[in-house]
């Protein structure tokens, strides 16, 4: 990855409440195909340990299922889930990185610490601005 920031200062995305840093990010297919990717809005998400793909976006991708993890939630109450995961790069602009991300019924991509703890993230919840620096 590029030492270059991938866009100084970007807003917090008003459509949630309170606002949230949010990214546009492109999902490709990992061994990547000239192409083929798909977009979807990712939630900088400090409490996921996984990044969360939703399951509309894998199956429009054709992903290869890797393997099954139990998924906990942060409510004590709830029993841990059965997720697929999927092999996956994700771009951001100048940022392109490779996981292993599960998937989810959802409609945006949660952004995990296994994300996000490859770059640094500055948030700047005053002026509801967010920046990433690989």
């Amino acid at each position: 990855m590029s030492s270059r920031r991938l866009n100084s200062k970007m807003n917090y995305d008003s459509r949630f409440k309170p606002p949230a840093p949010a990214i546009q990010v492109s999902v490709v297919k990992e061994p990547p195909v000239p192409g083929v990717y798909a977009g979807a809005l990712g939630l900088v998400d400090t409490g996921a340990g996984k990044t969360i793909l939703p399951a509309a976006l894998v199956r429009k991708l054709d992903l290869k299922p890797h393997c099954e993890i139990a998924a906990k939630s942060c409510w004590k109450e709830d029993p841990p889930r059965l997720l697929m995961t999927y092999y996956v790069r994700l771009r951001l602009g100048n940022l392109d990185v490779g996981l292993l991300a599960a998937a989810s019924p959802r409609e945006t991509i949660l952004l995990g610490r296994d994300f996000l703890s490859r770059l640094r993230l500055s948030l700047d919840g005053p002026r509801q601005e967010f920046d990433f620096i690989p």
